[in-house]
């Protein structure tokens, strides 16, 4: 039979279709690349030529302010500015670093108007002896006077009579009659001394005498005392805008008016200009104090070999060639359609097997209840096998762990079981289960290996007692046994070995599907805990950022209190010290209780433990047991410091007969419990008040009141001083 004849028309339809929609979409995408790489290409050239436009307006601008504040400087000197004056101005704009590309500044004056000598005026500048050209008689004379910085170029410019030349005095006169900076047209400058001449312009700022612009524009042209002026060398002004760029990305040509297809009002047209037909080309207008340039901007090559336009045709090849492959695969794919849908008609109890299994595994992913998991095993099971029984039985038991029921049973009541009942999977198949074998019997009535086996042997079904049976692992991916499924039929030889393989693959769907469950179950428990860790952090980190603000906080008072009471530096270290050691004992006895709190007694011994404690006669502690929490027991602990320390240096504890009595204890108000700590001394010196407070008097009384609202009272009788102290308590931390 011919070739043509064996194909069918119809496997051809596919891949034909494939093809011609492939085809399509290559054209429609290299379609889509070249709009978007035109339009980011314009963008670009949009970009590039805003930026260079804008450097050269912004550049212009700045010079034209430098000029007007040397017009200001001028005038302000009503025209008569020595030539060192004027450099000194201009060496402090720093041209060349500042303002590159300027040829430098010059001030011109008027010397005659009307006719007349000029020489008066140039005796009036101080440059008598300034040589004036070009020569000859004029009715107006305007002269350059200074220039600098006076390089050989501009010394060359010197004398000029700038309104003698036409294109310099419109420009003057523009800007004469205007009161505003005025550019000239293209004109070749004195300065051209060498053979590198360049195309030049100038830009004038008027000056008038008496500082403001007349109103008037007759006023204007009697009261100008002359301009100060720069001259440009165009390619010079570009370079100092744009520097020696090695890779430009655009090509620019100035032309002062109109462009034309002459040189005559050229000023300035790039290094390198480029012949090739540029991408893309814009002319952009720019006023220039007054003048009109028109500046055409063009693409370089280099723009297109940046382009994205080049990659269209590549575009369309990878589609063509995309296509010619798809083509080909859809042709293999309905060839391999055609063999699939033959082997299908010829294995429907597969087909259906695996329909189940497809089924079960979806169902397994997203049911993350263990019992209705396993009952769904166990069904999925007792179908695919064509069993009349299924079991799930649990895992061995582990040691001391008690009898549990199969958990699942499906074809069969629970109490036709009762065989099975506190029957682990190593009771009823064996310990081989688990090395992952899989048991599978024609007629256990007939097979030695349950000969023993009085618990299968038990099982009745509604059709008899059991006779095929077939048991199958669920190991985890670790390969720990969770279980066993077992299935079983009254007809003997009834499961195969495509049963097997089916019952394997369901049973390692199951396994993941158990796996998932209890590590879905492990999340929970571990996000919980993570959880109770988070918020327990959380509260040791804002309770150790309150305690080193409070810290903080008492520490800066210590500080600044002592450095008031303390006239030298040495007596302020010693002070200092002493109550920061102070206030780290009561800290230190805090963090023993976690910063619960401490025991009075523990608190007043550690504070007077340097002072004679254990001399009853010198000093004695008596009170009941007091607990103390964190926030009073700081500056309650600085209180008794200071106390301690005021006894030593000036009180009962400075002399060998005297004596400090310390007592407290706690009573119930109408406002709730309140302690009260009394510090008596005798036998010292004589006490009298003091003539001003010092830090521990200020700490005692103010302290005590704001920090824990309490109240001292400090009595100095001659016989001996007296404090008494009394806090409010917490109720439920008053007496331990």
């Amino acid at each position: 039979m011919p070739l043509l004849e064996r194909i069918r028309w119809g496997n051809l339809l596919t891949p034909v279709t494939v093809f011609i929609v492939g085809l399509a979409a290559s054209g429609l995408a290299s379609y889509q690349v070249a709009r978007i790489a035109g339009e980011k290409d314009r963008d670009r050239i949009e970009h590039i030529f805003g930026q260079v436009h804008n450097a050269i307006e912004a550049r212009l601008s700045t010079y034209i302010a430098v000029l007007r504040a040397g017009a200001g400087f001028v005038s302000s000197q009503d025209g008569v500015v020595s030539r060192a004056e004027f450099k000194r101005l201009v060496d402090q704009l720093q041209l060349a670093t500042h303002y590159p590309g300027v040829q430098g500044i010059g001030f011109t004056a008027r010397l005659t108007s009307g006719g007349g000598d000029p020489r008066e005026a140039l005796v009036q500048l101080g440059v008598p002896d300034l040589p004036l050209s070009p020569p000859g008689e004029r009715d107006e004379i305007h002269a350059i006077v200074h220039l600098e910085p006076l390089d050989q170029r501009n010394q060359a410019a010197l004398g000029f009579d700038m309104y003698s030349e036409p294109v310099r005095r419109e420009a003057m006169e523009r800007a004469r009659d205007t009161a505003q900076p005025a550019a000239s047209g293209r004109v070749q400058l004195v300065q051209e001394i060498d053979d590198q001449v360049q195309a030049g312009f100038l830009i004038y700022v008027p000056v008038y005498r008496g500082g403001s612009a007349p109103s008037t524009v007759e006023e204007r042209r009697k009261r100008l005392i002359g301009f100060v002026y720069s001259p440009f060398r165009a390619d010079d002004l570009m370079r100092g805008i744009f520097g020696s760029v090695p890779r430009r990305r655009a090509d620019i040509a100035i032309y002062d008016g109109p462009i034309s297809k002459g040189s005559d009002n050229l000023l300035h047209r790039s290094p390198d200009f480029s012949d090739e037909e540029p991408w893309g080309v814009e002319v952009r207008q720019m006023d220039v104090a007054g003048r009109p340039w028109y500046i055409q901007y063009s693409t370089r090559p280099a723009f297109e070999l940046s382009s994205s336009r080049d990659l269209v045709p590549y575009v369309f090849l990878a589609g063509v060639l995309a296509t010619l492959i798809l083509a080909a695969l859809a042709g293999a794919q309905v060839r391999a359609k055609q063999r699939a849908d033959e082997a299908a008609s010829a294995s429907e109890a597969t087909a259906r097997k695996l329909e189940v299994l497809h089924a079960t595994a979806s169902r397994f992913s997203v049911e993350l209840d263990p019992e209705r998991l396993i009952q769904e095993i166990t069904d999925a099971g007792r179908t695919l096998s064509e069993a009349q029984l299924g079991v799930f039985l649990h895992r061995p038991r582990a040691p001391g762990e008690a009898h549990r029921a199969p958990f699942a049973v499906s074809g069969a009541r629970r109490e036709q079981l009762t065989c099975l009942e506190n029957a682990s999977i190593e009771d009823v198949v064996g310990p081989e289960f688990r090395t992952g074998a899989v048991i599978r019997a024609a007629d256990i009535t007939n097979d030695p290996r349950f000969a023993d086996s009085s618990l299968l042997n038990r099982v009745r079904l509604d059709e008899g007692p059991m006779r095929s049976y077939l048991a199958v692992p669920v190991l985890s991916r670790s390969g720990e046994l969770l279980g066993g499924l077992l299935f079983g039929h009254a007809r003997p030889g009834v499961f195969t070995q495509d049963d097997e393989r089916s019952i394997r693959s369901l049973a390692g769907h199951a396994a993941i599907a158990i796996d998932n469950s209890k590590l879905f179950k492990a999340s929970q428990e571990e996000i919980a805990a993570r959880k109770k860790v988070e918020e327990e952090q959380k509260f040791l980190l804002d309770e150790l950022n309150h305690r080193v603000k409070n810290t903080l906080a008492t520490v800066q008072s210590i500080a600044a209190q002592t450095l008031r009471s303390s006239p030298e530096p040495a007596a302020f270290r010693k002070a200092f010290e002493a109550r920061l050691i102070a206030l780290s004992a009561a800290h230190d006895l805090l963090s023993r209780e976690n910063w619960r709190g401490v025991m009075l007694h523990d608190l007043v011994e550690r504070e007077l433990a340097p002072y004679g404690l254990g001399e009853p006669e010198r000093v004695r502690v008596t009170g009941e047991r007091v607990w103390l929490p964190a926030r009073i027991s700081v500056p309650l602990a600085m209180a008794i410091h200071e106390l301690a320390t005021n006894a030593a240096r000036h009180g009962a504890l400075s002399t060998s007969q005297g004596r400090v009595d310390v007592q407290w204890g706690s009573h119930a108000t109408a406002g709730g419990i309140v302690l009260s700590l009394t510090w008596r001394e005798r036998g010292g010196p004589p006490v009298a008040p003091p003539k001003r407070k010092g830090f521990g008097t200020r700490m005692i009384e103010r302290g005590l009141k704001y920090d824990l609202h309490g109240d001292a009272e400090l009595d100095f009788d001659p016989q001996g001083f007296c404090c008494t102290i009394t806090i409010p308590l917490p109720t439920q931390q008053a007496v331990a």
